[in-house]
């Protein structure tokens, strides 16, 4: 697995085991891609493009979540998707 595959994991890691709140999994992840200087491989870039996007529609606030459930996630359904991506970048 290539370096920046891992720090993306690891930080993915710690979401999924419970070491970080889906809030701070939330702002570090949101920070550190938009902040991205590297250039990815195309299917590593489409990977960490799925989980900034699942990073970005989780929201704690109960009212947006029942607004509009097919766009917002709660921390479960967060855990969820990002433990999907997991596998798919030790393949990168």
């Amino acid at each position: 697995m290539d370096q920046v595959a891992n720090e993306y994991r690891a930080l993915m890691l710690s979401l999924t085991t419970g070491k970080m709140t889906a809030d701070d999994f939330q702002q570090q992840y949101l920070a550190k891609f938009k902040n991205e200087r590297r250039r990815f491989k195309e299917p590593l870039y489409e990977i960490l493009q799925l989980a900034f996007g699942y990073a970005d529609s989780f929201t704690s606030n109960s009212e947006l979540l029942a607004l509009k459930p097919d766009f917002y996630l709660d921390e479960a359904r967060l855990k969820t998707e990002i433990a999907a991506l997991m596998p798919l970048l030790t393949q990168q």
